[in-house]
Parts: C-alpha cells; sequence; structure tokens
C-alpha cells in the first residue's frame, strides 16, 4: 500500500474518535509513558503538541515539568518552513500557528538544540511493530531523528497499528511506540 493510502485509511480510523475516546486513550498512554525507564531517566524531552485525533500531549508535558524535567516543544519557523525547539515552563499560552499547531510564542525564546535532547516523543499517522512509522508526510520530524541521538518514542493509538509501513531512505524508525494498549520495542536487527 502507498504512503497516501495507508495515511487517508488510518487517519479516517482516528478520526472516526469521539473526544471522550481521544482523552480516555491517551490518559493510558500518558500512564504507560512515564513507566518507561527512557522517560524517567531523561533531563530534556521534546514533546509534540496534539492537535485534532491525535493522542494528547499536555497533560504530559505537565507531568514531565512536575518531575522536574527540561521540556522542550517545536516551534515552526515561518521563514524557513523548519522547526525550532524552545524550553516552556507550562503548556498554557500556546499559540496555533498557521498549519493550525499550539506552539509556544516566539517571545519565550529559550532555545533548545538537538544535541541537548535525551528524548524525542513524536506523533504518528500509523506505525509498525518494527518502530516504522508514517506522519503527517512533512518530514519534520524524520529530520529531528537525524539530527538527535536521543531517544524515539512515538504516541498512537492501537488502532493505528499496521502491518507494514512503506519508508523511504530519509525515513526514520522509533525506538518505543507507545499505545494505551502497549509498549511496542523496535526490535535489533539480527
Amino acid at each position: 500500500m502507498e504512503k497516501e493510502q495507508l495515511r487517508e485509511q488510518t487517519l479516517e480510523k482516528r478520526n472516526a474518535l469521539d473526544l471522550d475516546d481521544i482523552m480516555e486513550k491517551s490518559n493510558a498512554i500518558n500512564e504507560k509513558l512515564f513507566t518507561l525507564k527512557e522517560v524517567q531517566d531523561a533531563e530534556c524531552v521534546l514533546f509534540y503538541s496534539s492537535k485534532d485525533s491525535e493522542v494528547r500531549t499536555m497533560e504530559m508535558v505537565e507531568e514531565a515539568l512536575s518531575r522536574g524535567k527540561r521540556v522542550a516543544m517545536p516551534v515552526l519557523r515561518k521563514k524557513d518552513a523548519d522547526l525550532m525547539f524552545v524550553e516552556v515552563e507550562s503548556s498554557a499560552g500556546l499559540q496555533k500557528n498557521e498549519m493550525g499547531v499550539p506552539q509556544p510564542s516566539e517571545n519565550n525564546k529559550v532555545a533548545i538544540t538537538p544535541e541537548e535532547l535525551d528524548l524525542i516523543v513524536a506523533p504518528n499517522v500509523a506505525f509498525a511493530e518494527n518502530g516504522n512509522r508514517l506522519g503527517q508526510g512533512f518530514g519534520f520530524f524524520d529530520k529531528i531523528f537525524e539530527k538527535s541521538t536521543a531517544k524515539r518514542v512515538g504516541l498512537a493509538f492501537d488502532l493505528q497499528l499496521v502491518e507494514d509501513v512503506p519508508i523511504e531512505e530519509h525515513d526514520q524508525a522509533l525506538d518505543i511506540i507507545v499505545t494505551e494498549a502497549g509498549i511496542y520495542r523496535k526490535k535489533a536487527p539480527v
């Protein structure tokens, strides 16, 4: 199956979830996420800003902050359509960018470099148990993964699990995927 067809089919299923389902499943994912040793050991975590039917991350941001972690969130820079990362002290006060994604204000810029990140929490449209992921198609997180040695954790609902995700040369896999039903770890090649 081609990427665009897989993206459409999976988004259709995810978008069929009502807000109560999204919140209930997101809460279960939140609980599982913070049991991971990789999360517990991380000092600086990048969280994506959730929108639409994505796994909700604002409670996760607040939980990480309450545990004394440095938390970064992406900011889309209009001039070059690239992402930068800024440290946040709260999930409050985020403003929607031109793509409708909540992000920190451009005025509270404590920049975080990719090298400072210990853990990257990424959204997914679809994922396979081997760690391959399908995003929105903009390649933002693939670019982040290329620049950082941080552990890569994807959040998704179990209905987004597929047998296979078609990949291209630039696509980057996840180390761990957390859903409401379980935790999937990428298996090392044999």
